[in-house]
């Protein structure tokens, strides 16, 4: 049948009339049906299979990403947790944290955090750089976690960071082998003067004058121990095969089983566990001028009471 635009018979417009309504109702279902089936789908939380955190509406999630809220969600957590650490820590803190969605931030759902310190204090000691980051995923509530985490703890001593600690009268006063029971004089704190250390290779030399606190310092030690730290267990870290000087001292080999019984464990991370957190310390390095050290902080919800 010939339907020019000149000779248009009757039926050549009636068949036209019903294609462009076709057409429009298809159009019109699409635009409707379209926005349905994206809201349909973004109503049901996503569940992140490599993490699993139930997120929030993904709908919403990609228009708060569109229109840059997650970034400046970022941005400003990583600024105001780097403001909480610095004050807390008393060091210079950066911290990255990394977002799903402004929405899932405001629930506690953070995708990843790194901070980094230096020079914090503890007790008034000023300690080292150390840097921690999570492995996975963290959901955090107003007083603790909604899951278990685990996090990775770097941390680095330099030589001339632990001398100024040694120096440091704050941090010898926490060290439990500074105060000895002397028979009939009951407990004694030492006090350790002039202190210096190398670091060397899995090697550690000290030295330092040790005199009873109080008391005159023609009445000390003056004392170069020689030794090796060690990581036992993952959470001890002491000085094997320690060896001592010392032009005062008649036996040194049996008075350094004596310091040796003494002072170690250097440290002991299972001392400081508690009922939400543990830190268990994987690698020790001791390497000329630093020691370096790598574990994981293990954090579990707290218990309600």
């Amino acid at each position: 049948m010939n339907c020019s635009k000149k000779h248009l018979p009757t039926n050549c417009v009636v068949r036209a009339k019903i294609i462009r309504k076709t057409l429009l109702s298809l159009a019109l279902l699409t635009l409707l049906a379209a926005p349905q089936s994206v809201m349909a789908q973004a109503a049901a939380p996503a569940v992140n299979t490599s993490d699993q955190l139930p997120l929030g509406n993904k709908f919403l999630r990609v228009v708060q990403s569109a229109t840059g809220m997650n970034f400046l969600a970022s941005f400003v957590a990583s600024k105001v947790t780097g403001v909480v650490l610095s004050k807390k820590t008393g060091g210079r803190v950066k911290a990255k944290v990394g977002t799903y969605s402004l929405t899932d931030l405001a629930a506690g759902k953070v995708k990843s955090i790194k901070i980094v310190v230096t020079h914090p204090k503890l007790n008034g000691v000023e300690l080292g750089e150390f840097q921690i980051k999570t492995q996975k995923p963290l959901w955090l509530t107003k007083r603790s976690l909604k899951q278990p985490n685990e996090m990775l703890v770097y941390f680095k001593f330099t030589q001339d960071q632990i001398q100024k600690i040694l120096q440091d009268e704050r941090a010898t006063a926490m060290l439990k082998g500074l105060k000895i029971d002397l028979p009939g004089l009951g407990a004694q704190e030492i006090s350790v003067i002039d202190p210096s250390v190398v670091i060397g290779q899995d090697s550690l030399d000290i030295k330092a004058f040790l005199v009873t606190k109080g008391a005159s310092r023609d009445t000390g030690v003056q004392l170069a121990i020689f030794g090796h730290p060690k990581l036992i267990e993952e959470r001890k870290i002491v000085i094997d095969a320690l060896k001592i000087e010392s032009p005062t001292i008649d036996e040194p080999l049996i008075f350094a089983d004596f310091v040796s019984k003494l002072v170690n464990p250097i440290i002991d991370f299972a001392r400081f566990d508690r009922t939400d957190h543990a830190f268990r310390l994987s690698v020790l390095t001791v390497n000329p001028g630093k020691i370096e050290g790598m574990g994981r902080l293990l954090l579990v919800p707290r218990s309600k009471k």
